[in-house]
């Protein structure tokens, strides 16, 4: 009996001794784990971090590193697509743990709610496809919106794509897209996929789509690409209300006078992520402001800023749409105005319905198409400010101006031939570029 106790006794200490190893061995390993994968994951619309620090990543120069790298101030980002860039996680979110080699932390500045406290607390939002975002839109991005409003939250929504599709109407061919790219802006970033908008939308889609803008070609390449940017900004401004609401919690309710506030982000800019931004924008300087140019017959519909109770209205664009159909939309027999679903004459109507006093100022920029060519004739669009012989004077370094030719077959079945002029980057490039005067 002494021999089996004694025995047992052993055998009990010795598991003891098991299971403490165990124990050490597993935390050490989760720690370890844990820096490896400290990188992505907390810019989901129900994932932030839990301290309300700065959100925004280390500035990203425009000169990049041989051999296809783009070096930051803290760390390298590859930019070769492996397997990892294109899957998704369970939430939509693509898979980019392994993409970068440093953490996330270590590519966030401290310039989150630091910098410019006198001014009222304000979100800078991003929305729509990225291309080229890394090499020629987060520098121009960083320079002209970032540094203007620092101390703004940063929140982006895009479309988790891996190839563009063929657009003649935008002379662009298929194109890869490195969405991954969008947390070199910000943490606070959303995705969406073509499936998921389709499935919130495929009823709004097909009686939408017997109301399309004809003017814009055979139905509805164009129509459901204007319903997915709208989808994209609501999508981006529910990622900021989510945000605010926490952060409402904590205890931000109140403004510097004590007064009690029913929501914190008071100033509010909403951006194209594929555009080229070529001066600074500072969105405190109006009430509601948009771009003067490509207005056509409406409301430029690429940017806009200022009190968030104009923003909101500018952002909800769903909602408004049985009251256009009933109110505004213009018959299809009706000559020289714009018919159907045109998106800048929607947008027109949605804000003089509102009464939004809007602004217009000489802000110009350039969309981005495929291959890091630009569309340098954006701004002379309806534009007396800003003229061809401008062009020059903002093309980023090493581009070189090209006319290209578009033929298009008309219903007739005759021919139709436009020129496009458009900046093409140095050949070999990767899109390098300056940002202007």
């Amino acid at each position: 009996e002494t021999i089996v106790r004694s025995n047992g006794k052993r055998q009990f200490l010795v598991i003891r001794l098991i299971f403490l190893l165990t124990l050490i061995y597993t935390v050490q390993h989760q720690s370890k784990l844990l820096k490896k994968i400290d990188i992505v994951g907390r810019g989901s619309s129900s994932s932030f971090e839990d301290n309300h620090s700065s959100d925004h990543p280390a500035e990203i120069p425009w000169n990049h590193h041989a051999g296809g790298e783009a070096i930051g101030r803290v760390g390298t980002v590859k930019n070769e697509v492996t397997e990892d860039s294109t899957s998704l996680n369970g939430d939509g979110k693509p898979a980019v743990a392994n993409r970068f080699e440093t953490s996330a932390s270590q590519f966030k500045t401290d310039v989150g709610h630091t910098l410019n406290q006198s001014r009222k607390p304000c979100a800078l939002l991003f929305f729509g496809l990225i291309k080229d975002f890394v090499d020629l839109a987060l520098p121009a991005i960083q320079q002209h919106i970032i540094r203007p409003n620092q101390g703004c939250d940063v929140f982006l929504h895009t479309y988790n794509i891996t190839v563009t599709r063929i657009s003649r109407r935008n002379l662009e061919q298929p194109y890869q897209v490195r969405t991954e790219e969008a947390y070199h802006l910000t943490n606070h970033v959303s995705f969406d996929t073509d499936l998921t908008f389709e499935d919130e939308h495929h009823k709004f889609l097909r009686r939408t789509r017997r109301l399309y803008h004809r003017e814009w070609g055979a139905c509805c390449k164009s129509h459901d690409n204007m319903i997915k940017q709208w989808h994209s900004i609501k999508r981006v401004w529910d990622l900021m209300v989510d945000h605010e609401r926490k952060l409402m919690l904590e205890g931000k309710r109140s403004d510097s006078q004590g007064n009690e506030k029913k929501y914190y982000y008071e100033q509010i800019g909403l951006f194209r992520s594929d555009v080229f931004y070529m001066s600074p924008i500072d969105i405190f300087d109006s009430n509601a402001t948009l771009p003067n140019f490509a207005s056509y017959k409406g409301y430029n519909d690429r940017l806009f800023y200022g009190q968030r109770q104009y923003a909101e209205v500018w952002a909800d664009r769903f909602s408004f749409a049985a009251t256009f159909e009933r109110k505004y939309m213009v018959s299809s027999i009706v000559r020289g105005k714009k018919r159907g679903y045109h998106s800048e004459s929607f947008l027109y109507h949605l804000l003089s319905h509102h009464n939004v006093p809007v602004e217009k100022k000489n802000i110009c920029v350039w969309r981005i198409r495929t291959g890091s060519r630009l569309a340098v004739e954006d701004c002379t669009r309806e534009s007396n400010w800003f003229s061809k012989d401008d062009i020059s004077k903002y093309l980023p370094g090493g581009y070189t101006l090209q006319v290209v030719e578009d033929v298009r077959k008309l219903r007739s079945g005759k021919n139709k031939t436009s020129s496009n002029l458009l900046g093409f980057p140095p050949v070999g490039s990767n899109g390098n570029a300056n940002t202007g005067p």
